[in-house]
């Protein structure tokens, strides 16, 4: 089954937004000012929610919670202490299916993209929240999850910054390197950027991009002129999937490759990884 997005969708996100930009500049942010988010920054985000489409056939609602205003009555929407001064957040809702957490991941991902070429800070959380208060806000249906949220708002002018331990990273590029991250043809032999092709840029892009919680749990395989996506066996793997996938794919979209995402039947040889879907090209990869 192939996966496709409506081309109305596509020309929308293409013409609104330059991801490749706001991929390689966005920062976690953990200190906001506080305020609520204006009017017009409202807006934009509730425009840009509707028009969003929605990848592989998952089930996945963005919702934008207005909360933690002085003075309000309404209940206080927490991080344990992993982001200050919050006020606002996006949470990504979706329905349990295969790909489904991929696609919220993959969703939300974009929604943070959009934020952050608005100028709004945001820091992408995955079950570091109290998902008790977040859930008398929100009305769950019978086997919907909520996972993943992020703040969204103003910095704060004294920004608090999180130390983080990446396993292979260096001091000059905190990301694993190139030949760590993808393959070529099998899972034994490393993909130098010189080998990719056309697809040198939007892995680059993949490998610059912030992760999830796993930092990098994932694996791509170039095999002629299409690539295969593998996450590791962890609880959190999808979730950095999900962005890989986005970053990818915008980054295909950004820079006029064409392809589309396809489920196929691999038998995945390797102990690590699992297959989740693969990237058809519709060009040769030497274009």
């Amino acid at each position: 089954m192939y996966i496709k997005k409506s081309y109305l969708c596509t020309i929308f996100l293409r013409i609104i937004m330059k991801f490749i930009t706001a991929i390689r500049n966005r920062k976690a942010v953990h200190a906001y000012s506080g305020e609520p988010l204006s009017n017009a920054h409202v807006a934009k985000i509730e425009e840009f929610i509707r028009q969003m489409p929605v990848p592989f056939g998952a089930k996945v609602r963005i919702c934008l919670l207005r909360g933690n205003q002085k003075d309000s009555k309404t209940t206080k929407l927490g991080t344990y202490g992993r982001c200050k001064n919050t006020c606002d957040f996006l949470v990504a809702i979706y329905k349990n299916a295969p790909l489904a957490e991929e696609a919220a991941a993959y969703v939300l991902e974009q929604m943070v993209l959009f934020c952050s070429n608005l100028g709004l800070g945001t820091c992408l959380l995955v079950d570091q929240f109290h998902h008790e208060n977040f859930l008398k806000r929100i009305q769950l249906e019978p086997g919907e999850i909520l996972k993943m949220i992020t703040p969204v708002g103003y910095l704060s002018q004294r920004r608090r910054s999180f130390g983080h331990k990446v396993e292979h990273a260096t001091q000059s590029d905190p990301h694993k390197p190139f030949e760590k991250l993808f393959c070529n043809k099998n899972f034994n032999t490393p993909l130098h950027e010189e080998q990719a092709g056309i697809y040198a840029e939007p892995l680059e892009i993949v490998r610059v991009g912030l992760s999830g919680i796993d930092r990098q749990a994932y694996c791509i395989v170039l095999n002629d002129n299409h690539l295969h996506f593998y996450k590791l066996f962890s609880e959190y793997a999808a979730v950095d999937m999900g962005i890989a996938l986005c970053h990818f794919e915008q980054s295909c979209t950004e820079l006029d490759i064409k392809g589309t995402y396809k489920v196929m039947n691999i038998k995945t040889k390797n102990h690590r990884y699992e297959y989740v879907i693969s990237w058809i090209s519709e060009q040769n990869n030497t274009d």
